[in-house]
């Protein structure tokens, strides 16, 4: 039952009335719940998960000389040509996937026409 007295649609927990939604002494437990997967869907985090290997590493410097450039121990110049090598790096990836994802498309578009030639040679 909701809080407004209509039914809840969601199946009861097992020796309950209510769903987990719904049941009075899970309260606290579904805010830890709620908090937990807020984190880890936030779009950041979502991006991280799928980023490579190579940029998180140099995501995760930038961030950090970004607070170092804040507390005064890396000087803003150095933190300026980081980015500018890290921009270029990015570059450098994203040819090289464009690349990959071109020789994929065109593998596929072989493999799609030839399977056309031998399903065209078979009697239906």
């Amino acid at each position: 039952m909701k809080a407004d007295g209509t039914p809840c649609r969601s199946m009861a927990l097992s020796g309950f009335d209510t769903c987990v939604s719904h049941t009075p002494g899970l309260a606290e437990r579904r805010r830890e719940w709620n908090r937990r997967g807020g984190e880890n869907s936030s779009a950041l985090v979502r991006a991280m998960r799928r980023m490579p290997p190579e940029l998180r590493t140099v995501y995760e410097r930038l961030a950090y000389s970004t607070e170092e450039v804040r507390a005064g121990t890396l000087d803003p110049q150095r933190a300026m040509a980081m980015a500018a090598l890290a921009r270029a790096m990015v570059a450098q990836l994203s040819a090289v996937v464009t690349c990959f994802e071109l020789a994929k498309r065109e593998r596929d578009e072989r493999c799609a026409e030839e399977l056309g030639t031998l399903f065209g040679r078979l009697p239906v």
